[in-house]
């Protein structure tokens, strides 16, 4: 198959997003398929057989970054994508068109330029993202992208979701619509065990933005340290002014800033730590980290919001708490007095990705998805129109 794949992120860029599609083009290719991606002029350049990258070249002098999120400058950019996919549609023929987020809701519109399967992969809920960014207050405006989303689930041939939440409102808006969960995979299967530094490590990996909770992990960590002088905090990630403002506010407090960090270096932060925190504190999806943190075996602290819930059981893969600095504080200080406890989350954690989220169950998830897709592709071939005695296509009602 001959795929086009819509990704309106920077590409490739360490974010969750970026990454989940950067795994699921290399699963593709590795099933033997051609994958086009469209995408921003932002982000790194990588290279396959069989991949071929198309970048947007408006506002690329203007827009040096897009943040996580809704942002007046995504917009701009999205709005940049959607000519340019219709002209590689036009162009190249393709047997699936492959959308990511917010570029299902254009291209749903346009299913009658080309015979292609229409799938929308839905790694977040646009509508959702918009209320709790707080950028986003007018009822009109939610209930239109609301609309537009209800109408990309609708068309598509099928719905890729990454949680059991998104499955769950696919199958809401249109009952028996074919949805395909493939749940994000970890930055490896195998972590090698890491010296210690001597200090109880407590980390977090991701970026900084507001809804990820780090504030709150700080001020948690702070509320700890009169009992545990010896812990740490490493913080991996953020961008350079939001690492360099939050240093000048906790020195002296046992807190590490690593900054960014490229991908091959993660194996080897989540094994030298001694407890793994997301403190995200609103959203539904679940975090990339998250399959990174159960495939270490490494303790898990969370809040206890439907983001984790929805795959982590309480007390048995991870220790849910309020998604408050007094819960993060509380969950700290019993995974630090209780390493019995402790440990057995990390097994069962490791356990947990094994059984469910290892890379081999993630390209059975994937080629099961391909295979639909080539059946469809089959099933739709037989049902074109014959030729007629003139040579043209008779008309259908497609």
């Amino acid at each position: 198959m001959h795929i086009l794949l819509i990704a309106p992120q920077p590409f490739f860029s360490i974010r969750g997003t970026p990454l989940a599609v950067r795994e699921l083009a290399e699963a593709f290719l590795g099933l033997g398929h051609r994958v086009d991606i469209l995408t921003y002029h932002l982000g790194e350049e990588i290279a396959a057989p069989g991949l071929r990258i198309y970048r947007t070249k408006c506002f690329s002098r203007r827009i040096r970054a897009v943040r996580p999120g809704f942002s007046l400058a995504k917009v701009a950019l999205d709005m940049a994508l959607f000519p340019r996919a219709l002209l590689l549609i036009l162009k190249n023929n393709y047997d699936v068109v492959h959308c990511v987020e917010e570029s299902a809701f254009f291209i749903s519109w346009f299913r009658w330029l080309g015979r292609f399967l229409f799938f929308y992969d839905m790694d977040s809920d646009i509508p959702q993202q918009l209320i709790d960014s707080g950028k986003v207050r007018g009822r009109a405006l939610l209930r239109f992208v609301r609309m537009l989303e209800r109408r990309a689930v609708s068309c598509a041939d099928g719905v890729v979701t990454i949680c059991p939440v998104f499955s769950d409102k696919v199958r809401a808006i249109v009952p028996g619509k074919h949805v395909f969960q493939i749940e994000d995979v970890s930055v490896s299967d195998e972590f090698q065990p890491a010296e210690k530094t001597g200090k109880k490590t407590v980390l977090y990996t991701g970026n900084f933005e507001k809804y990820q909770g780090v504030d709150i992990l700080i001020e948690a960590f702070t509320k700890i340290q009169p009992a545990w002088p010896d812990a740490q905090l490493l913080l991996v990630g953020g961008e350079e002014g939001e690492v360099r403002a939050l240093k000048e506010r906790c020195a002296g407090k046992n807190i590490v800033f690593a900054g960014k960090r490229p991908l091959v270096e993660m194996p080897g932060f989540l094994a030298m730590a001694d407890i793994l925190v997301s403190p995200r504190c609103c959203g539904e999806n679940t975090p990339f980290k998250i399959y990174s943190y159960l495939a270490s075996g490494t303790p898990i602290l969370a809040t206890d919001i439907v983001s984790h819930s929805q795959i982590l059981e309480n007390g048995r893969e991870a220790l849910l708490v309020d998604p408050t600095a007094e819960g993060l504080a509380g969950g700290l200080d019993r995974l630090l007095r209780d390493e019995a406890f402790a440990r057995t989350l990390g097994a069962n954690a490791r356990r947990l990705f094994e059984a469910r989220y290892s890379r081999k169950r993630y390209m059975e998830k994937v080629s099961h998805l391909a295979a639909y897709m080539e059946e469809a592709l089959r099933k739709r071939s037989a049902a074109a129109p014959e030729m007629t005695d003139n040579g043209s296509k008779a008309s259908s009602n497609r």
